[in-house]
């Protein structure tokens, strides 16, 4: 037996038009784009990570061709156009659901951080920030009550 999925009302100029999930106008569900925007803005930050890294280790002094600032500039100017594709994905799930839902949800890129730290630049995680981690998790677990995804015109 399957269920609805639920409604999101969300406000428009001729009154509150009803979302259900996917199945209606071909729309992602709200969830979907938190999940796009937490990726793509750690993507970001690890981008600019790694362009920075990249910077520190080439130095600063070096003007030929294939300039490392050169490089490191394009870097940290990728990193930053990837999070800003991921706020254009925040602002659309923020505009079809409760904020108060849609931002324990962002506590992903905490995780999605420190795992890009760990793997990409060995960086030392510590046990107890891998278990603040897991406690965050947990807490947006419980916080991710559907029946609070509706937006709410009359306030």
């Amino acid at each position: 037996m399957t269920s609805a999925a639920p409604s999101i009302t969300v406000p428009t100029s001729q009154g509150a038009a009803r979302w259900p999930g996917a199945a209606e106008s071909g729309r992602v569900r709200v969830e979907l784009l938190v999940v796009a925007s937490v990726a793509l803005g750690a993507a970001g930050q690890l981008m600019l990570k790694a362009s920075l890294l990249f910077l520190a280790s080439h130095g600063a002094g070096m003007n030929v061709a294939g300039d490392p600032q050169l490089k490191a500039v394009a870097g940290i100017l990728f990193g930053l156009c990837v999070y800003a594709i991921g706020t254009l994905f925040w602002i659309k799930a923020v505009s079809r659901a409760s904020i108060s839902y849609l931002y324990p949800l962002s506590a992903g890129s905490y995780a999605l951080v420190a795992i890009g730290g760990h793997v990409l630049f060995s960086e030392m995680v510590h046990p107890w920030r891998w278990a603040g981690i897991a406690v965050t998790t947990v807490g947006v677990a419980l916080m991710a009550d559907r029946k609070s995804t509706r937006l709410n015109s009359s306030h």
